[in-house]
């Protein structure tokens, strides 16, 4: 018998569960690794680096809240980047929208 937990999972569920999400998580953060960025204040480029904190989050508009992933690190500046946690679809394979950051950064294209 499979013991279960409060939510109604099962044990392994719930890790197949967090081994998708960290997947996820880190197919996230390589692909904002693999684009250039620039920020907005002086255009120096800025490098997304491998240890990059990441972690679920929430963006809050003048219309509705939406899911995104908080990525924050040091290097000559402290960055925050929100980008969207959810593709809008299927095909989608583009690093995300950035809702928000700090110091401004914009995608070199």
């Amino acid at each position: 018998m499979t013991a279960q937990r409060a939510d109604g999972r099962t044990a392994r569920a719930s890790r197949t569960h967090a081994k998708a999400v960290g997947s996820t998580r880190l197919h996230r953060l390589e692909q904002l690794r693999g684009r250039a960025w620039r920020r907005v204040i002086d255009n120096v480029m800025v490098t997304v680096p491998s240890d990059a904190t990441i972690r679920a989050a929430a963006a809050t508009t003048n219309v509705s809240a939406y899911p995104t992933w908080r990525v924050e690190w040091q290097s000559d500046n402290y960055y925050v980047v929100q980008v969207r946690a959810m593709p809008r679809w299927e095909e989608e394979n583009t690093a995300g929208l950035v809702f928000r950051s700090n110091s401004e950064l914009y995608p070199v294209v």
